[in-house]
């Protein structure tokens, strides 16, 4: 069984296939993605810079060198940053999931 918060990168991999299986170019990939974690039942909790908050949204806003964008309850009040500067804490959730999936897919193993 995986260490809670990862997953095998096998599992990952077929995860991210199954999202991208019609998805030709950043563009695509990245609004596939976007599409599948609206499906999750976001809102959920979450830490971003060291800070709890609740992951509510996921968007491509279109510019695909920034990549997905998370949009999040900080303190009462929504922001928007990075996707990869957010971390999902309820491991159980499919956006955990997800998000590790994304960050394999858009930050490759070295």
């Amino acid at each position: 069984m995986a260490v809670p918060g990862t997953w095998p990168a096998g599992e990952l991999d077929e995860l991210i296939e199954e999202v991208l299986v019609d998805a030709y170019g950043d563009s695509e990939q990245l609004g596939a993605f976007e599409c599948v974690f609206s499906q999750t039942g976001l809102p959920v909790a979450a830490v971003a810079v060291g800070m709890a908050c609740s992951l509510d949204e996921v968007e491509f806003d279109g510019d695909e060198r920034r990549g997905l964008v998370a949009v999040i309850t900080l303190d009462g009040r929504r922001q928007r940053l990075s996707l990869l500067d957010v971390a999902v804490t309820d491991e159980s959730h499919e956006a955990a999931r997800l998000l590790a999936a994304f960050r394999r897919w858009w930050v490759p193993p070295r």
